[in-house]
């Protein structure tokens, strides 16, 4: 947690930080030490009353869902989890790590616009191949339908622009 965000977030909210409760949520199989320094700052730095720390997986499970047991895809920028949940519970020994995650689709879409004659020499141009990712990838809802409509196959003749 960047302690600068934080001062940044509760200046921005106009909030008090010792008068509300806090919710932080960690990626899944956080090391200890992390999850300590983390309620170390929150309770000396900015002396909330209370806090909780849940992994992000479950609390996407249960807002989004209403459940409290599943398989939830948590992907960050440089690594994603497949965390299976029973009951409110990540169960640990089932936690599946990759290291495939938003920056590698980032770098694939990169690839494939190299191979059409697209350079991409400075960040700032590597920076709008994210914002085109984010603007026009999208992912199946239901990917078996897709296939058997055959939207996945004309998929690639759809042209779209990117302004």
């Amino acid at each position: 947690m960047h302690m600068w965000i934080m001062k940044l977030s509760l200046r921005e909210l106009r909030i008090a930080p010792e008068k509300h409760p806090v919710l932080l949520t960690e990626a899944p199989l956080n090391p200890k030490p992390n999850r300590e320094n983390m309620t170390q700052i929150m309770f000396e730095t900015f002396s909330v009353p209370a806090m909780h720390v849940a992994i992000q997986a479950i609390v996407s499970l249960y807002t989004t869902s209403g459940r409290t047991t599943g398989i939830m895809l948590d992907s960050s920028d440089d690594v994603s989890h497949i965390v299976p949940i029973y009951e409110g519970h990540a169960l640990t020994l089932a936690i599946l790590r990759l290291n495939l995650a938003r920056r590698d689709l980032t770098y694939y879409l990169m690839k494939i616009l190299t191979e059409r004659g697209y350079m991409f020499t400075t960040s700032v141009v590597k920076e709008t191949v994210h914002h085109m990712k984010k603007k026009l990838a999208y992912m199946a809802l239901d990917y078996k339908q897709m296939l058997e409509t055959g939207t996945a196959k004309n998929s690639s003749s759809v042209e779209k622009n990117y302004e």
